[in-house]
């Protein structure tokens, strides 16, 4: 937003990108080592840990919603507010980014990845 760095946007794009990519590995290696350390199914962590961590992430931002909505009606009346933004990012994280970080991995360990499921009947 600073004049003079409005070509900046394709390095913040790559950067967000990036990030993306660590923070979705570190999750994905968390669930497995914790998994693995405490001897659980693969599905508690993702079902029961993960839920309440975004259940908090949520509240907090639709309270930040709920104080956005109220300074837009007193600074910007006649503005007009689009929530389509708001949860892009999870959505491009979960389907996108988290095949491409197994994909890195498979890619650079030269070997598949089996992934233990009980839940899954043959």
């Amino acid at each position: 937003m600073a004049p003079g760095k409005e070509n900046y946007y394709p390095l913040s794009l790559f950067m967000a990108t990036v990030w993306i990519w660590i923070y979705s590995f570190v999750i994905v290696w968390f669930t497995f080592k914790i998994t693995m350390a405490f001897k659980l199914r693969f599905s508690v962590i993702p079902l029961v840990l993960y839920p309440w961590g975004i259940a908090l992430r949520d509240k907090k931002k639709f309270e930040d919603m709920l104080t956005m909505v109220k300074v837009f009606k007193e600074k910007m009346p006649q503005q007009r507010i689009s929530l389509a933004e708001t949860f892009s990012g999870p959505i491009f994280q979960i389907t996108g980014l988290m095949g491409t970080v197994w994909l890195i991995y498979m890619l650079s360990k030269g070997k598949d990845i089996s992934f233990i499921n009980e839940g899954i009947q043959y």
